[in-house]
């Protein structure tokens, strides 16, 4: 192996497990508690465990990997390492997800604001870092901290998420919840999925492409590898702002400026990776290969984005704004501004490609 392949080698792997260590932090603090007490503690929970430990243990392995992976399969190195790279994020998610969640308090009874006047007699109890995830989303974000509503309590106090579990005189805690999402359901998992697939073809196919560009000397695809690797940093960036803010939402259907603005880059931003990822597989091919199927496949991809949302939120989606731009076409519960998103996403995406092309032309 050359000392430059070597180089990019070590530099690759050692950036994942840079960007790995709090990831791989909480899942360790998750196994410990787990094989001492065969679960973990509601206020000892790593936040976000799921999907990003997943994501982190995925993508060491097999950066690690590569070079054994290169010689044993060629020219199909990296749908081989993408392939593997997904069962074990999968295996490892599906592990994680029915981690036993354990909660010392009174049970926690979730109800919407229309509720409050008349609670049901049933009570809903999170029980596993699956649903406790579930339970991120349909609590109103306000930032880390969460409303809750008791006998005691008034509707405006806010209280963290990890002190209310742990009241032990609350007769029932009763926690407001995003009135979007009106029930436990697993459909609410395929935002993290697209999202980590994404995240982890991404990375390996940047990896990979630096790794075989410092072996063969063939700098041909650097252009698109350098794009596609500050589009995916930005992105992972995105994505952990989200976790901790949740884009600022309040659990309303009409969401602050703000709010709307980082959502609509999030999307963007998924769609461009999509076509920039496809873009760097098939550069150098004819243009209707490198930028327009990349484009169109940007624009697709973005718009299971968007079902995924609708399903999540019984066919609702979040609301940028009042009026024609923004509400509901007829049945469609897309907007105009939806639909501007998901071409514009295509028209950048076809932009950023050919930018590269006609600079690779020029030389």
């Amino acid at each position: 192996m050359k000392s430059k392949t070597i180089r990019t080698y070590f530099i690759s792997l050692g950036a994942v497990l840079l960007a790995s260590a709090y990831p791989i932090y909480m899942g360790v603090v998750m196994l410990i508690a787990y094989v001492q007490n065969g679960g973990v503690n509601a206020t000892e929970y790593p936040k976000y465990v799921i999907p990003y430990t997943p994501i982190c243990i995925a993508l060491i392995l097999c950066v690690a990997l590569l070079p054994l992976l290169c010689k044993l399969c060629k020219r199909f190195t990296l749908p081989a390492v993408s392939v593997l790279a997904l069962l074990l994020f999968f295996g490892a998610e599906f592990t994680f997800e029915k981690v036993t969640v354990f909660s010392e308090s009174k049970p926690i009874q979730i109800v919407t604001p229309e509720e409050l006047a008349a609670i049901r007699d049933e009570e809903w109890t999170p029980d596993t870092i699956e649903t406790w995830q579930w339970a991120m989303c349909a609590f109103r974000p306000i930032v880390t901290d969460q409303i809750l509503i008791s006998p005691q309590t008034s509707l405006q106090e806010p209280i963290p998420l990890s002190d209310a579990i742990t009241i032990p005189q609350e007769p029932t805690a009763r926690i407001l919840k995003n009135p979007l999402i009106t029930e436990y359901g697993p459909v609410f998992k395929l935002h993290f999925y697209m999202i980590s697939v994404i995240i982890i073809v991404s990375v390996l196919s940047v990896v990979y492409g630096f790794y075989q560009t410092s072996r063969d000397r063939n700098y041909k695809k650097r252009k698109p590898l350098i794009t596609q690797f500050i589009f995916v940093l930005v992105f992972i960036g995105l994505c952990v702002f989200a976790c901790f803010t949740a884009f600022f939402r309040m659990g309303e259907i009409l969401v602050s400026p703000i709010s709307a603005l980082l959502m609509a880059v999030f999307f963007l931003l998924f769609g461009i990776i999509v076509g920039v990822y496809t873009g760097t597989l098939l550069y150098g091919r004819r243009k209707l290969f490198s930028v327009l199927i990349p484009s169109i496949a940007a624009s697709i991809v973005t718009v299971f984005m968007y079902i995924g949302e609708m399903v999540m939120m019984g066919w609702n989606l979040y609301r940028f704004g009042v009026g024609f731009l923004f509400n509901p076409i007829g049945a469609c519960p897309l907007a105009l501004i939806d639909f501007l998103i998901i071409a514009l996403l295509g028209v950048i995406t076809y932009w950023i490609l050919f930018l590269i092309r006609q600079r690779e032309e020029n030389g």
